[in-house]
């Protein structure tokens, strides 16, 4: 970069409150310095990367990077997370990178965020090499929610326990799952109610299993949608799935890519004694989940 820039420090999983507090000090900070504002995050999480552990995240890299320039940032740098720069001594990290490659006249992160070799560069360290170097720092505190910190760790607990509507409180718009639509083995078009399925992200957060209320925007107009997340125990289905029902759409959604919001959490996923019972029940979902998204009838 031959321009001086503002930058925020951060994985930013979930671009969630807090991480937003942070982009948007980035934003003003740039503007002020007359800067550009940047992202510098990694490619891979870098917990998941040295435990040799799935990631579980909350938000691809592709949603992850998306999120962050709505927020203001101009460019997203994503440092490929390796052995390397595992072990690359934070002041290595500032003077080298942030002030010698991106001219760094600000650089913002959050009052947790750790870099370097054994996690030991932090705002302290940043606060005492930025007079040497030139730039400015802003530590920022964490948003709270009813006196808790907002984190990613909490909303991947939530998003486990099935609690979305939370979750989306706390990211400040719904956690969405998404991905190319497959034809399933026709279990909801045999018991009348035609479905797509989504294959699970096996790098997410998997979410309850059951059913939620969720919302699909096709062709710029908003859908309620039913929605299974699960192995179908009903049918002695093993291979867990997202299957979903857009309510009164008929069109053909195989092959599309579609983006599937979730708001609420209705039921477990259960056994039923018949596919009569499991139809009827389903028919009890859909009208509970067209007022939770559309409101009620009128």
């Amino acid at each position: 970069m031959n321009h001086k820039t503002a930058i925020a420090l951060g994985f930013f999983d979930g671009v969630h409150l807090g991480h937003r507090s942070i982009l948007r000090e980035c934003v003003r900070l740039a503007r002020e310095l007359g800067a550009k504002p940047v992202a510098v995050t990694f490619d891979k999480q870098p917990r998941a990367f040295l435990n040799h552990v799935r990631p579980n995240l909350i938000l691809t890299r592709e949603d992850r990077e998306r999120a962050i320039l709505d927020e203001g940032i101009e460019e997203v740098v994503m440092l490929p997370f390796d052995y390397a720069l595992a072990s690359m001594k934070p002041e290595t990290f500032v003077r080298d990178l942030l002030a010698g490659q991106y001219h760094c006249a600000a650089v913002v992160c959050g009052y947790n965020y750790s870099f370097g070799a054994m996690g030991k560069g932090n705002g302290a360290l940043l606060r005492a090499m930025e007079e040497p170097l030139g730039f400015r720092t802003s530590v920022i505190e964490p948003v709270l929610y009813e006196d808790t910190a907002v984190s990613s760790t909490w909303i991947r607990r939530l998003i486990a326990d099935g609690d979305v509507r939370l979750a989306g409180t706390l990211l400040g718009r719904p956690w969405t799952i998404g991905g190319v639509v497959s034809h399933g083995r026709g279990v909801g078009t045999g018991l009348g109610f035609p479905t797509g399925n989504l294959a699970l992200d096996p790098d997410l957060v998997t979410p309850r299993y059951g059913v939620y209320a969720a919302r699909m925007t096709l062709d710029g107009k908003p859908y309620a949608c039913a929605l299974n997340v699960g192995v179908r125990p009903t049918f002695g289905l093993t291979e867990p799935v997202a299957e979903f029902n857009v309510l009164g759409f008929s069109g053909d959604l195989y092959g599309r890519t579609v983006r599937l919001e979730l708001l609420d959490f209705l039921r477990e996923e259960r056994i039923f004694d018949s596919p009569d019972s499991l139809s009827r029940q389903i028919g009890e979902d859909i009208a509970r989940i067209g007022e939770i998204v559309n409101g009620p009838a009128q």
